[in-house]
């Protein structure tokens, strides 16, 4: 498949990628040539995903939002809860080694601060009601799930192999070792005590709009095609 795929992208004349991170990896394990990338940020529903109302208090605490638990971190993200007494994770999301985790919590005593609660239909309501996205994901080149919490006004803390870690308002956001779980747990202490830090993942979704993407890859396509 590796070589499948170094053919393909080596015959492109153009290469779309949806973070920076993305396009170094392939330039880096494929020899992609630089100039034939082409970055298109994926976009957002800005209207499906918003901002509680000032009326509205979140009842959840931490959320963890991901199919694929083990390359989505929460191993590390429940390391990092054993780290902060008092906090409470909620896990949305599908895997079929759960047990793996319940135990895991168990062992780090952590399982009466975690809620399994499965696939979500309309992750936008789970997001809605949070403090906070932690996704110490090993590697993604875009988590989707980043995006939806910023438009929801949620701040995020995530892994430089996050790709969507390059829209996080602030870099301190993104922890450099996605195993890290002391400094996950310290990040994230940080983001629940800063002040107006969803508001500004709001105003940074609110620049890569779903319909502004879509025109952008067209245009990609247009250019390539003259």
């Amino acid at each position: 498949e590796v070589q499948l795929d170094k053919a393909a992208v080596s015959a492109a004349s153009r290469v779309v990628v949806n973070s920076r991170m993305a396009g170094a990896d392939l330039t880096r394990w494929y020899g992609t040539d630089p100039t034939h990338i082409q970055l298109v940020r994926n976009g957002v529903d800005l209207d499906r995903f918003q901002p509680r109302t000032v009326s509205q208090a979140p009842d959840l605490d931490l959320i963890f939002v991901g199919s694929g638990f083990a390359r989505k971190g929460l191993d590390t993200a429940l390391e990092a809860l054993a780290r902060m007494p008092g906090r409470h994770l909620t896990v949305v999301g599908h895997d079929p080694h759960v047990s793996l985790y319940r135990r895991r919590a168990r062992r780090l005593r952590v399982d009466d601060r975690v809620d399994f609660v499965g696939r979500a239909e309309r992750p936008e309501d789970w997001l809605a009601r949070a403090t906070a996205l932690v996704l110490p994901t090993r590697y993604d080149p875009c988590a989707n799930v980043t995006l939806e919490a910023m438009a929801a006004g949620i701040p995020v803390v995530t892994s430089i192999r996050n790709g969507a870690s390059e829209v996080l308002p602030h870099a301190w956001m993104a922890i450099d070792d996605s195993r890290d779980d002391k400094a996950l747990a310290e990040v994230l202490e940080r983001v629940l005590q800063t002040a107006d830090l969803g508001s500004a993942c709001r105003a940074e979704a609110e620049r890569i709009p779903a319909a502004g993407a879509y025109q952008a890859l067209l245009a990609v396509l247009e250019e390539a095609q003259a």
